[in-house]
């Protein structure tokens, strides 16, 4: 089994980048960074990464602004091109966005004011004739 699947949530490092294809498709680039202590060190490390946002999702992220927290769900895909310069081959990964979303920075998880218990988990008696598998 194959899976390509990323979620990715932290800051915007920049506005979001706006483009229209010829066919006036929006397509919006999203610079995110994820910043986190390194293992065993107090020092801080920034992970960044690139999303591209297509169709309606693209309508929202436009708005998007430099900080927000956004999280951003899609699948990663390989850019390849040649380095004009030095005709270096060169590439990155960047993910394509199929969702994407705002979330408010906390410093600890609140529970909603409307939260509404799970009900407490029961037995199955999978020998009921009543139960269709």
């Amino acid at each position: 089994m194959q899976l390509n699947k990323i979620t990715f949530a932290g800051y915007l490092g920049r506005d979001p980048e706006v483009f229209s294809t010829q066919a006036g498709k929006l397509i919006v680039t999203l610079n995110i960074a994820y910043s986190h202590k390194k293992a065993g060190s107090e020092e801080e490390q920034t992970t960044w990464a690139t999303a591209k946002v297509f169709g309606l999702w693209a309508q929202s992220a436009k708005e998007y602004k430099k900080g927000d927290n956004i999280v951003v769900e899609g699948q990663l895909s390989e850019s390849k091109w040649e380095d004009k310069k030095t005709g270096e081959a060169k590439s990155k990964l960047e993910i394509l966005a199929y969702s994407v979303g705002r979330f408010e920075r906390r410093g600890k998880y609140e529970q909603p004011k409307n939260h509404v218990e799970e009900p407490k988990k029961t037995s199955v008696d999978l020998a009921d004739p009543d139960i269709p598998f």
